[in-house]
């Protein structure tokens, strides 16, 4: 159905507006080294130090750049009560310190270019197919567990995967229109990816492959047209189809890459350190022991290759698994039963950009979780083309007889698609990482096979109780990376480590997982695990942070547990993936007997 350009923008401000919202309120930002590598980053321009603006291998260029701009808006902002300071006091936990509040600022920041991305990539797939399989994408992408928690820190991660996909879907629409334009944008965008995190290197095969496909498409139709002077034209083919375009694509992408001051004066180096460096963690095991599936790696030890799968099984809503499922089985098995609204080979082009990048993670010896957001990004995707494809399926098994029915269910599925989806969302708000796929058996399967607790799910329940208990003047011992979190909350002094200084000593459970840096922890760990902790926080009944007062007086640190989740997930979970399998059992069963019928007929009146 057409939408006129005003009810178009409502629909995309709306788009806009959700995605905003959800990212910024009481961001959980566990990474510290972005905010101040900003700061860094800032004091190069300014002092026209154009080298300096090289700080790290990723290369981050945007994300810095981004900081860099919004520091000097929140410095003003915090002498100038307006609207602004009223958001960032919206934002913001009660309890955060001034670090935290500048945090906040900055993931406010992030988050209107995320959603602004989020934006133009629904404006990309309705323009590719219709606004069901547009909005459908747009609900899973906005409130996505796992996209929705990375999202809300102030890092690469993020940023790099929405720029890919958005590059990949401007690429397919050159494939599509066959307009230049198109491939100018696709290149614009991906240097600002490459310029974002260098994986974004990926672009370039997977644009050669688009490139070949359409001009793989082209022969495959002019075959028999051409038999004289073949091998010519197909060289000619190549060129104009492949060869020229890449070109085209590659000089876009150069040219944004060279808003990088540091390409200014050190025009081969620092592109060739960043190549280098990167290389080199490609190939390196993780510094630290990791864990998978009951087992610790050492830094030694090869990883096992199956963590990508898991990882992004547990970290997937069960609506985008399934939903994901279907859409490949129905586009593999069932294209006869139904017309999809985004074309077989457009499908195809987006599942080939989430295999080759999930074959590519293979290849790495460095395992994180985040790594895997672009593969979540399109599995998002292709879960918003599985849910309008299975509204469509239904609606052509319940036939025009049944036209209100017919009429009403596109929007009643996808109201309640989206209810759910915000639904499982709201148990563990805003600790959006602690989510694991119910399917599998929630956080109780996760923490038998991956590290939990990633991003520091947890940290503002302990801010809380330390802004209630505690003073400024009190120490909390922790480890690893813990503190970047609680700086944001607690005022006090945080050092990594415990000892018997500490008034508070925080425990994560991935120390133990992984057993990560035992001399800080284990010593303090074997004489208060026996005791009654002030502060026990749980997911689903799967502890995530345990913190012990030192010396607990009696009323003055009170014992407080806290377990979020909802039990009634798990129920919700396996009645819709049981709906979900009777729905298409019998939407192709009535469209077999509707095809027997109507060969009948035809029969009949033969």
């Amino acid at each position: 159905m057409k939408r006129s350009t005003f009810q178009t923008i409502i629909i995309l401000a709306c788009v806009f507006i959700a995605s905003f919202v959800v990212r910024i309120y009481h961001p959980m930002a566990r990474p510290s080294q972005w905010l101040s590598r900003s700061h860094d980053f800032a004091a190069a321009i300014e002092a026209h130090d154009w080298a300096a603006t090289y700080q790290q291998y990723h290369p981050g260029v945007t994300t810095m750049a981004l900081g860099a701009a919004t520091l000097p808006i929140y410095e003003w902002s915090e002498s100038h009560p307006g609207p602004l300071s009223a958001l960032i006091d919206w934002a913001a936990p009660p309890f955060a310190t001034d670090y935290g509040r500048e945090m906040v600022a900055i993931v406010i920041a992030m988050s209107l270019v995320l959603s602004a991305l989020i934006v133009l990539i629904t404006w990309q797939l309705y323009k590719l197919s219709d606004w069901l399989v547009a909005l459908a994408s747009a609900s899973f992408m906005c409130f996505a567990p796992f996209y929705l928690s990375q999202c809300r820190y102030f890092h690469v991660d993020a940023l790099f995967s929405t720029l890919m996909i958005l590059s990949a879907l401007l690429m397919i629409r050159h494939f599509e229109a066959r307009k230049s334009r198109f491939l100018v944008l696709s290149g614009i965008v991906s240097g600002f990816a490459l310029l974002t995190k260098s994986p974004a290197l990926f672009l370039l095969p997977y644009t050669g492959l688009v490139m070949c496909v359409e001009v793989a498409i082209k022969v495959y139709g002019g075959w028999d047209d051409h038999q004289q002077r073949r091998t010519r034209w197909l060289i000619d083919e190549m060129w104009r189809g492949v060869i020229r375009p890449l070109l085209l694509w590659g000089v876009m992408v150069g040219l944004v890459y060279c808003l990088w001051p540091a390409m200014w004066v050190k025009p081969i180096r620092t592109p060739g350190a960043v190549f280098l460096l990167s290389t080199d963690k490609v190939i390196t095991t993780h510094p630290n022991p990791t864990f998978f599936a009951g087992r610790i790696y050492s830094p030694e030890e090869s990883p096992n290759r199956l963590f990508w799968l898991v990882a992004l099984a547990l970290n997937s809503s069960f609506l985008t698994l399934t939903l994901f499922l279907f859409a490949l089985g129905s586009y593999t098995f069932w294209k006869k039963c139904w017309k999809p609204s985004l074309h077989p080979q457009y499908f195809w082009l987006l599942f080939a950009y989430l295999f080759f990048f999930l074959l590519q993670l293979t290849l790495s010896n460095k395992q994180m979780q985040r790594y895997l957001l672009p593969v979540h990004l399109v599995m998002e995707i292709l879960a918003g083309v599985g849910l309008a494809g299975f509204i469509t399926l239904l609606k052509n098994a319940i036939g025009e007889d049944r036209l209100m029915l017919q009429q009403a269910l596109p929007a009643s599925l996808a109201v309640i698609v989206t209810g759910l989806q915000i639904g499982l969302l709201i148990p563990y708000a805003p600790d959006y990482g602690a989510y694991h796929n119910q399917l599998l058996g929630g956080n109780r399967a996760a923490l038998r096979m991956i590290e939990i607790g990633i991003g520091n799910e947890g940290m503002q329940i302990v801010g809380q109780y330390l802004a209630d208990y505690s003073g400024a003047d009190q120490q909390v011992g922790t480890v690893g990376l813990v503190p970047e979190s609680l700086w944001q909350y607690f005022p006090g002094e945080i050092v990594a480590g415990m000892s018997e200084e500490d008034d508070f000593c925080l425990f994560h459970t991935a120390y133990r997982q992984r057993y990560l840096f035992p001399g800080q922890w284990e010593s303090t760990w074997n004489e208060y695990s026996d005791r009654e902790p002030q502060l026990l926080i749980s997911f689903d009944g799967v502890e995530y942070l345990r913190m012990y007062a030192a010396q607990p007086a009696a009323n003055q640190y009170p014992t407080v547990i806290v377990d979020r989740g909802w039990p009634g997930l798990f129920a919700i979970t396996w009645i819709w993936t049981g709906g979900l399998v009777v729905g298409i059992a019998w939407a192709l069963w009535r469209s077999q007997n509707q095809e027997q019928a109507a060969r009948v007929d035809r029969h009949s009146f033969r």
